[in-house]
């Protein structure tokens, strides 16, 4: 069934297609493959490797990519 969501577990790999929501000022709706080499192309943040880890684990990974360094 293609409406199921992807359970947490799910190991990415290349040719998965991901779509990712960034909010804020700057929002953006962005759906692209994962790369054969196992990369995801962020807007504005550049790549990401994310095949081999679970969604949740490409979840963390994808929001400390767009997390904005603060000052000290």
């Amino acid at each position: 069934n293609i409406n199921m969501a992807t359970p947490a577990n799910y190991v990415l790999g290349p040719g998965d297609e991901l779509m990712v929501n960034i909010t804020g000022l700057n929002e953006v709706n962005h759906r692209e493959r994962v790369t054969r080499e196992g990369n995801f192309e962020l807007p504005h943040a550049g790549f990401v490797q994310l095949s081999g880890l679970t969604i949740e684990q490409a979840t963390t990974r994808i929001r400390n990519k767009l997390r904005l360094p603060y000052p000290a």
